[in-house]
């Protein structure tokens, strides 16, 4: 076996049946990973755009998950989709994000469709989409979402807002507020700008710089991420975002005001009324206020 991917309590390996084994070390457990409750919900998934679990074991102090291998995730069909230009008059290389409308329709709407499943039939909240976690056999892009190992059902939240990756983070948890299934989809949204790019990402990349770090739980970083985010989609007042006034740490910072960017510059490429519709309703402070997924899911249905 071939390792292939590192986590943070897990190693992942390429087996010689070609098959993924995803090894946990079940003496160093930190929450919000839990490969115990992880291994309880992977087995009553059943969903064509969710990983399912072929096999399970322990082996000493290690829980061994298998699954299906992936030979792309969301970065990856990105880049194989990304063309270079060159321009002769500023002597300078541009990449250009080239995903047919019709491809990235069909990965946000496989991706609503397993959120829908998630949310509404098994009540659980992944907690940590990011393009990462969403997987692709070689020649589909019908997504697959996978790594559960900080998802939770929604009725035994714990409280811990360090969850989430750079970048794809929903404001509330920056601030240690309450959240639900909105944090999941508030990480569509944000992936939704990586699918719709029109230079591969690089908003993404302005709205996590090097000020951000990438250490969870690091409050000067959450707090610098926050701002960026703020920059992008606009500063919130507390009568905009209600449950602000619960945390001191905005009440008394002095964000600078944006009034945040127009969709048609953080989706440029996209020219489905119905998918910027979706992105504007996801793109609420006020968790209570965004689309649940239910909603996003009857939107996607409607005749373009």
């Amino acid at each position: 076996m071939r390792v292939i991917g590192q986590g943070f309590t897990s190693t992942v390996y390429l087996s010689e049946e070609g098959n993924v084994q995803k090894k946990v070390d079940l003496d160093y457990i930190v929450a919000p990973h839990d490969p115990r409750r992880e291994l309880k919900l992977l087995k009553k998934l059943d969903h064509p755009n969710v990983i399912k679990l072929l096999e399970w074991g322990t082996n000493s102090d290690e829980l061994v998950l298998t699954f299906c291998y992936y030979e792309n995730d969301l970065y990856g069909v990105i880049k194989n989709n990304t063309r270079t230009r060159f321009d002769i008059h500023s002597l300078q290389k541009t990449d250009r994000n080239q995903l047919p409308s019709e491809s990235a329709l069909t990965i946000v709407s496989g991706l609503c469709q397993a959120l829908r499943y998630l949310h509404t039939e098994m009540n659980i909240i992944h907690r940590d989409i990011n393009p990462r976690n969403i997987m692709f056999k070689k020649d589909s892009l019908e997504p697959v979402l996978i790594d559960f190992g900080i998802s939770i059902e929604e009725s035994q939240l714990d409280g811990i807002c360090d969850i989430g990756t750079s970048c794809y983070r929903a404001p509330e948890t920056l601030l240690g507020l309450p959240y639900s299934y909105g944090v999941d989809l508030w990480c569509l949204a944000v992936v939704m700008m990586l699918i719709y790019s029109q230079d591969s990402g690089e908003l993404l990349l302005k709205l996590h710089n090097e000020r951000d770090g990438n250490r969870v739980g690091d409050r000067l970083g959450d707090l610098a991420l926050l701002a960026n985010i703020f920059e992008t989609f606009g500063t919130p007042s507390v009568e905009q975002w209600p449950d602000s006034s619960q945390s001191e740490a905005f009440v008394h910072m002095n964000f600078v005001q944006h009034p945040g960017r127009p969709v048609e510059q953080l989706l440029p490429r996209c020219e489905d009324a119905r998918v910027k519709t979706i992105f504007e309703h996801l793109t609420v402070y006020q968790s209570s206020s965004r689309w649940d997924i239910n909603t996003v899911v009857n939107e996607l249905e409607k005749k373009a």
